[in-house]
């Protein structure tokens, strides 16, 4: 009887999850066309029907996988189609985004920026739309141009579909989570799978990584890079060199300067590192060339003659983004831009030339900023309830920090590729904290495994603490063979 009371309450349970599944797709199938207004998608219910296709399709893959990470990917993926799927629609209806330009050259094949370039004839790679037009090329690093060219490519296999192509965007988001959390396991010596749902379910993460849009390829990048660089620098693999090379050259190819940063920091965390002087080398030998040609047209387009002005970045960053302009409160009326209060006298700050004074203000602001009094929907909200619990982790995390932590390249790395990055974007979202919420994507993993490492139970502290007891029970009489970490 008692089996028979706990199969059915099973059952019960299942036709409860059922029924709530069918609710939400019978809600959805009623409002989805006005959830849906902004997308140039006629046939708005045949797109989503698309997009819960390759949804499946990409599932049925994860479920025939076999490892110990399936059922971590699995779950995940399952997730993410309640963020992709459900909860993004209502962020679509609000606001707009770069993602219905990039859908729409799939049908028109023709974007805003690229004015008389039809992209149905000039999606292969490494081809200048703007040939025949010297005047009008596009420089540092082709961003949007192969942003749109992998959009075209793939938009042969789903169709000119947009909740297709999100979801499959959204999955190389989750193949970025992947990557960090192998990274995570290497510096751990073991598997975590809490590492792995703090990297894919934090907020700002889950949320980012799952868009149409450049974030999610800047994030697996990102996460491939640091898959590398744990392969060399804790393993001392040398393959790891080569992943990072890609890694960076991807990354590059997409946005420049987040490239330039993220291997101008690796290698600066590396004079904390000790062992593997080999690896370290080649690191050197392969990534200051690049990080020096890369340079070149950074300069170039933010007009920086020397170091000494550099301030002049500083002002570039800020043209165009003062609280008062007429875009600001226009963007800042639907929320997506947020003008809070001494945002606008940095900005002064800046544009006068006194970066040195306005930098703790910029470092914080890119970094923890928006906080929950200055947010003006609900989403922002969201927002600053995570920067609100980020900076308590991160004060917590100081106030734990060991000595022999700058040594981790997973702990070094992610301190001052967070500084370096706050220091520029934050000068950015000084006037519009509505585009950092998703700029910060870039770092924000790079904080997550900081965090992990330091805080969790199941960190650095743990490790350490099974290579004593390993090297304990190697000197026993026994002669067990202790714990190698890496």
């Amino acid at each position: 009887m008692e089996i028979g009371r706990s199969q059915t309450a099973v059952r019960w349970d299942h036709v409860a999850l059922a029924g709530l599944a069918l609710g939400a797709t019978v809600w959805l199938a009623l409002n989805l066309r006005q959830l849906s207004f902004r997308i140039d998608q006629p046939e708005i219910e045949l797109d989503y029907a698309m997009g819960i296709l390759w949804w499946s399709l990409i599932a049925f893959g994860l479920a025939c996988l076999k490892g110990e990470d399936q059922p971590l990917l699995m779950k995940a993926w399952v997730v993410k189609f309640f963020v992709v799927l459900i909860f993004m629609l209502f962020y679509e209806q609000r606001y707009g985004l770069d993602a219905n330009w990039y859908f729409k050259v799939t049908v028109t094949g023709e974007h805003p920026h690229y004015l008389g370039v039809d992209w149905r004839k000039e999606w292969f790679l490494f081809r200048d739309p703007f040939e025949t037009q010297p005047d009008k090329k596009v420089a540092l690093g082709h961003g949007t141009d192969n942003m749109i060219r992998l959009v075209m490519f793939l938009s042969t296999f789903t169709g000119p579909y947009y909740n297709a192509l999100k979801v499959v965007f959204a999955f190389l988001g989750l193949l970025g989570s992947w990557a960090f959390y192998r990274a995570v396991v290497i510096a751990l010596g073991q598997p975590v799978p809490v590492a792995f749902y703090w990297l894919a379910f934090f907020p700002s993460i889950l949320f980012w990584s799952s868009i149409l849009g450049k974030d999610p390829l800047i994030f697996l990048f990102l996460g491939l890079c640091a898959y590398g660089a744990a392969r060399a620098l804790i393993r001392g693999e040398p393959i790891g060199i080569p992943i990072i090379a890609v890694a960076l050259f991807l990354t590059y190819n997409v946005r420049a300067w987040t490239a330039m940063m993220a291997g101008g920091t690796l290698i600066a965390a590396l004079f904390f590192r000790r062992g593997y002087a080999v690896q370290r080398l080649a690191l050197i030998l392969v990534t200051v060339p690049a990080l020096t040609i890369g340079w070149e047209p950074i300069k170039d387009v933010f007009h920086i003659k020397d170091w000494s002005s550099l301030e002049a970045l500083f002002i570039t960053l800020t043209e165009g983004q003062t609280v008062k302009s007429e875009w600001t409160i226009y963007q800042a009326d639907f929320g997506g831009v947020q003008r809070t209060a001494g945002a606008e006298e940095v900005v002064e700050q800046i544009q006068r030339g006194n970066v040195g004074s306005a930098l703790p203000v910029i470092i914080f602001s890119g970094l923890f900023r928006p906080l929950v009094f200055e947010a003006r929907n609900g989403f922002m909200v969201i927002s600053g309830l995570e920067n609100a619990c980020l900076l308590f982790l991160v004060l917590v995390a100081i106030k734990r920090f060991r000595w022999a932590y700058w040594q981790e390249p997973f702990v070094t790395w992610p301190i001052l590729l967070s500084l370096l990055w706050a220091t520029f974007y934050g000068a950015i979202l000084l006037a519009n904290f509505g585009a950092g919420v998703r700029y910060k994507l870039q770092v924000l993993p790079f904080m997550v495994i900081f965090l992990f490492l330091v805080l969790h139970p199941d960190g650095l502290a743990r490790r350490d603490t099974r290579s004593a007891k390993g090297a304990t029970d190697s000197a026993s009489p026994s002669g067990a063979v202790g714990f190698q970490p890496g």
